[in-house]
């Protein structure tokens, strides 16, 4: 059985719209104090967008999301779960 990885999110502009993921780690609690958003993937290569704080649907849509793997920004899939559980990212370029 694989673990779950989770992939701290840090900004690339000074907007803050395009994020990008760091090395990851199956420790979400350690991602959680030092990050504010991360990623979650729990199926491989696909990942669920999490914020620590509450982050609207539209705030959330104008994000950029770049893959862990090529960099490329992702398609979100799915709607939010809520808040602070949005939307299920899928790259692309990973899945031709």
């Amino acid at each position: 059985m694989q673990k779950i990885k989770y992939y701290p999110l840090i900004d690339c502009d000074s907007a803050g719209k395009e994020k990008t993921p760091l090395f990851f780690s199956d420790d979400e609690d350690t991602v959680r104090q030092s990050h504010g958003m991360y990623l979650q993937e729990i199926v491989p290569r696909f990942y669920r967008l999490c914020s620590v704080n509450r982050v609207s649907t539209a705030n959330a849509k104008a994000y950029t999301i770049h893959c862990p793997l090529c960099r490329k920004g992702m398609t979100p899939i799915s709607q939010p779960v809520d808040n602070y559980h949005l939307a299920l990212y899928c790259c692309r370029n990973c899945h031709k």
